[in-house]
């Protein structure tokens, strides 16, 4: 019997994170745009860049979120890819540039 174990640390400050973020969207409803067109958070998977529309439609459904910061918070903190927040991998590694210059 192959029996292979999980590659991530669920006593990481990553998991609990997630898990904290998980029960803000949970008290929400689970009303978070992303789990309607979740595709388009993601415009990177597979080496693709994503359409410029899709990750504008991003963008802008995270504004409307009721966990935008959190999420936004979340993203920078543990380095995550795609749309979280309202911003790009790239402008959360500019933002974060900025933040650590002043």
């Amino acid at each position: 019997m192959n029996t292979q174990q999980a590659d991530f640390d669920f006593s990481s400050e990553e998991f609990k994170d997630w898990v904290e973020l998980l029960t803000m969207i949970e008290e929400t409803g689970g009303q978070v745009p992303c789990t309607n067109y979740p595709d388009a958070y993601f415009p990177d998977k597979d080496g693709m860049d994503g359409n410029a529309y899709e990750v504008a439609l991003a963008k802008q459904m995270c504004q409307e979120c009721p966990v935008v910061r959190d999420c936004l918070l979340f993203a920078m903190k543990h380095r995550q890819a795609g749309i979280w927040g309202g911003m790009a991998e790239r402008e959360r590694d500019r933002f974060r540039m900025r933040m650590q210059v002043r």
